[in-house]
Protein backbone atom coordinates (compact mmCIF):
# COMPACT_ATOMS: atom_id res chain seq x y z
CA UNK A 1 0.00 0.00 0.00
CA UNK A 2 0.98 3.50 -0.78
CA UNK A 3 2.18 5.63 1.90
CA UNK A 4 -0.04 7.91 3.95
CA UNK A 5 1.56 11.25 3.33
CA UNK A 6 3.16 13.34 6.36
CA UNK A 7 0.31 15.31 8.18
CA UNK A 8 -1.38 15.56 11.50
CA UNK A 9 -3.72 12.04 10.57
CA UNK A 10 -6.20 10.90 13.12
CA UNK A 11 -7.45 6.92 12.74
CA UNK A 12 -10.90 7.07 13.01
CA UNK A 13 -12.28 4.22 11.54
CA UNK A 14 -10.30 0.86 10.68
CA UNK A 15 -11.81 -2.83 10.12
CA UNK A 16 -10.11 -5.87 9.89
CA UNK A 17 -13.58 -7.82 9.24
CA UNK A 18 -13.06 -10.74 11.96
CA UNK A 19 -16.95 -10.48 11.58
CA UNK A 20 -19.35 -7.95 10.62
CA UNK A 21 -19.72 -5.24 12.97
CA UNK A 22 -23.51 -4.63 12.28
CA UNK A 23 -23.28 -1.55 14.40
CA UNK A 24 -20.09 0.14 12.04
CA UNK A 25 -21.82 -1.40 8.82
CA UNK A 26 -25.43 -1.30 7.46
CA UNK A 27 -25.88 -4.43 4.63
CA UNK A 28 -28.19 -3.72 2.06
CA UNK A 29 -28.83 -6.32 -0.51
CA UNK A 30 -31.37 -7.15 -2.98
CA UNK A 31 -31.62 -11.01 -3.15
CA UNK A 32 -32.90 -14.59 -4.26
CA UNK A 33 -35.17 -15.51 -1.34
CA UNK A 34 -32.90 -17.08 1.78
CA UNK A 35 -29.40 -15.99 -0.27
CA UNK A 36 -26.76 -13.98 1.64
CA UNK A 37 -24.85 -12.26 -0.52
CA UNK A 38 -22.48 -10.69 1.70
CA UNK A 39 -20.44 -12.46 4.06
CA UNK A 40 -16.75 -12.42 5.71
CA UNK A 41 -13.93 -15.36 4.78
CA UNK A 42 -10.48 -15.17 5.89
CA UNK A 43 -10.86 -11.88 7.37
CA UNK A 44 -12.29 -10.62 3.62
CA UNK A 45 -15.54 -8.82 3.21
CA UNK A 46 -17.10 -10.88 0.21
CA UNK A 47 -19.53 -9.80 -1.86
CA UNK A 48 -21.34 -12.94 -4.14
CA UNK A 49 -23.53 -12.62 -7.06
CA UNK A 50 -25.89 -14.94 -8.51
CA UNK A 51 -26.47 -14.56 -12.13
CA UNK A 52 -28.72 -17.44 -11.73
CA UNK A 53 -31.07 -15.40 -9.61
CA UNK A 54 -34.71 -15.22 -11.29
CA UNK A 55 -36.12 -12.98 -11.77
CA UNK A 56 -33.71 -10.51 -11.19
CA UNK A 57 -29.81 -10.86 -10.94
CA UNK A 58 -28.96 -10.39 -6.82
CA UNK A 59 -26.47 -7.41 -5.77
CA UNK A 60 -25.67 -5.62 -2.33
CA UNK A 61 -23.96 -2.95 -0.76
CA UNK A 62 -22.67 -2.61 2.39
CA UNK A 63 -22.92 1.28 4.28
CA UNK A 64 -20.80 2.75 6.66
CA UNK A 65 -22.66 4.13 9.85
CA UNK A 66 -19.81 6.15 10.65
CA UNK A 67 -20.19 9.54 9.49
CA UNK A 68 -16.86 11.86 8.21
CA UNK A 69 -16.54 15.15 6.70
CA UNK A 70 -12.41 14.62 5.45
CA UNK A 71 -10.69 12.09 5.29
CA UNK A 72 -7.89 9.26 4.13
CA UNK A 73 -9.74 6.21 2.61
CA UNK A 74 -7.61 3.20 1.36
CA UNK A 75 -8.92 -0.44 0.74
CA UNK A 76 -7.85 -3.42 -1.08
CA UNK A 77 -10.21 -4.33 -3.95
CA UNK A 78 -10.08 -7.64 -6.21
CA UNK A 79 -12.26 -6.90 -9.13
CA UNK A 80 -14.40 -9.20 -11.07
CA UNK A 81 -15.18 -9.09 -14.89
CA UNK A 82 -18.07 -10.50 -16.51
CA UNK A 83 -20.59 -8.96 -18.74
CA UNK A 84 -23.62 -7.24 -16.61
CA UNK A 85 -20.78 -6.75 -13.18
CA UNK A 86 -21.04 -2.88 -11.98
CA UNK A 87 -18.15 -3.43 -8.96
CA UNK A 88 -17.61 -0.11 -7.55
CA UNK A 89 -16.76 1.70 -4.28
CA UNK A 90 -18.17 5.57 -3.76
CA UNK A 91 -18.43 7.96 -1.16
CA UNK A 92 -22.01 9.47 -0.44
CA UNK A 93 -23.24 12.15 1.29
CA UNK A 94 -25.97 11.77 3.99
CA UNK A 95 -27.86 14.66 2.45
CA UNK A 96 -30.31 14.51 -0.73
CA UNK A 97 -29.01 16.33 -3.61
CA UNK A 98 -32.58 17.41 -5.15
CA UNK A 99 -35.82 17.79 -4.24
CA UNK A 100 -36.30 14.12 -6.06
CA UNK A 101 -34.35 12.33 -3.44
CA UNK A 102 -35.79 9.52 -2.40
CA UNK A 103 -37.27 8.59 1.27
CA UNK A 104 -34.90 5.92 2.13
CA UNK A 105 -31.80 8.32 0.72
CA UNK A 106 -30.71 6.44 -2.60
CA UNK A 107 -30.61 9.73 -4.04
CA UNK A 108 -27.76 11.59 -2.74
CA UNK A 109 -24.76 13.05 -3.86
CA UNK A 110 -21.52 10.79 -4.29
CA UNK A 111 -18.25 10.34 -5.35
CA UNK A 112 -16.52 7.50 -7.59
CA UNK A 113 -13.68 6.04 -5.83
CA UNK A 114 -14.00 4.20 -8.64
CA UNK A 115 -16.20 2.53 -10.96
CA UNK A 116 -15.73 -0.74 -13.15
CA UNK A 117 -17.76 -2.02 -15.57
CA UNK A 118 -17.07 -5.64 -15.93
CA UNK A 119 -17.05 -6.50 -19.75
CA UNK A 120 -13.89 -3.86 -19.89
CA UNK A 121 -12.01 -4.71 -16.96
CA UNK A 122 -8.84 -2.63 -18.15
CA UNK A 123 -10.77 0.61 -17.25
CA UNK A 124 -11.80 2.56 -14.27
CA UNK A 125 -14.10 5.31 -14.17
CA UNK A 126 -13.75 7.93 -11.29
CA UNK A 127 -14.82 11.58 -9.81
CA UNK A 128 -11.97 13.69 -9.10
Amino acid sequence: MAPIPAGNWVLVLEDDFDSLNTARWGVIQHTAAGANNVSIENSLLVFEMDNNASPQKTWSWVNCTYRFTYGWFEARCRIPSGKGLLPAWWLSSTTPTSAAAEPDNTNVGEIDIFENVGADPTKMYLTY
